[in-house]
């Protein structure tokens, strides 16, 4: 299971410039839910969709979370808030009796 993150602070080595992927079938759906201002937001979750994840963290709740319904019900991809849906990940990938 691939596990992609919003972060905002952080970077990660990458040996794929970003201006080398490509736009997925669901970008402009995507887009149309975050805004098309949002290239960040939209580039992270199409790269998610694109790569097969099923779990995507964020705490943006502006423009993520507060559409994550619709995002989910497009792509199939569940979307969790890391420090308020802990529980709720570690239910979706079947961990049980884990300590919080």
């Amino acid at each position: 299971m691939t596990v992609t993150g919003d972060v905002r602070h952080l970077t990660a080595g990458s040996n794929i410039p970003s201006g080398d992927t490509t736009e997925s079938d669901r970008w402009v759906a995507i887009a149309s839910i975050v805004g098309s201002g949002n290239e960040y937001d939209i580039r992270q979750i199409d790269s998610a969709y694109t790569s097969g994840c099923r779990a995507f963290f964020t705490t943006d709740e502006r423009q993520i979370l507060s559409r994550r319904r619709a995002l989910e019900d497009l792509l199939g991809i569940r979307f969790f808030h890391p420090l308020q849906e802990w529980e709720e990940f570690l239910a979706f990938i079947g961990v049980t009796g884990a300590a919080s």
